[in-house]
């Protein structure tokens, strides 16, 4: 009886670092659709729930989306033709978007960071919900759009600027022009049509902002 206990105790021990793993890696949320997730050269089929591990990348496919949940600090949701990677989840939050759009929202990040990487863009946050649209190329290289619905997000350009930095305010949209020149910060009237939601009991998940009329809004702005 006695080494029967023993031996519970001891594999509750073991798998404690297992569930602490999970909490501090995250995990995804909702899905739907055709969503890949990539682990060690290998391609994986996700489901609910399943645990994710820093260096991960998740692809989603035309019909595509995710939600992930990243240790209680924060939900990433991930558009159809988009890809992301997983850089850091666990201690700052590092992700780089590849290509397609992804809604961020931050909370209780507890004085640690959350960067997101789109190409030579870096948005740094600590506490906020903004869009992201990464890979519509309009000059030589691809355009980065960004939109804020609560917060502030610091936008820079490390490459062009190493110490620059531009605020984007709630309710403010921006462009970084061929992955170069930040347009300065403005309301766009079409942004309050984006589907913030991440909540799938709440009512639709999805996203239908069509990304090519984000684009044709901007073409029509001159900018000098």
């Amino acid at each position: 009886m006695f080494r029967t206990f023993r031996f519970v105790l001891l594999l509750a021990v073991l798998l404690m670092p297992a569930v602490t793993l999970v909490a501090q890696n995250g995990f995804i949320e909702y899905l739907e659709g055709d969503v890949t997730l990539q682990r060690s050269g290998n391609r994986i089929t996700p489901d609910f729930g399943d645990e994710l591990q820093q260096g991960d990348v998740l692809v989603t496919g035309g019909d595509g989306l995710v939600i992930i949940n990243i240790d209680d600090r924060g939900q990433v949701k991930l558009l159809p033709d988009t890809e992301l990677i997983l850089d850091s989840i666990q201690d700052d939050i590092s992700v780089e978007l590849k290509r397609g759009g992804v809604f961020s929202r931050l909370h209780r990040l507890g004085g640690k960071e959350f960067d997101l990487r789109a190409g030579s863009m870096v948005a740094g946050v600590r506490g906020t919900e903004f869009f992201t649209l990464f890979g519509k190329q309009v000059e030589d290289e691809p355009d980065v759009w960004l939109c804020v619905n609560e917060g502030v997000v610091g936008v820079s350009v490390p490459q062009v600027d190493p110490s620059g930095e531009t605020l984007v305010r709630e309710g403010e949209g921006i462009n970084i022009l061929a992955g170069k020149t930040i347009t300065d910060p403005r309301f766009y009237e079409w942004t309050t049509e984006l589907n913030w939601n991440m909540d799938p009991q709440a009512g639709s998940v999805a996203d239908d902002t069509s990304a090519e009329a984000l684009y044709d809004d901007l073409l029509d702005i001159d900018y000098d």
